[in-house]
């Protein structure tokens, strides 16, 4: 699988994502996994 880079533009970009998507991302994390934190838009 080829790995998808951030664009720098979004480096400072936040959105605060909440409820069961970030309970299991959490979850991964804590497993081991690398989770890559995006914008989502509204």
């Amino acid at each position: 699988m080829e790995d998808i880079k951030q664009s720098a533009k979004l480096e400072n970009v936040l959105y605060d994502i909440r409820g069961p998507v970030l309970e299991e991302a959490k979850r991964l994390e804590e497993q081991g996994h690398r989770i890559m934190k995006l914008n989502i838009g509204n």
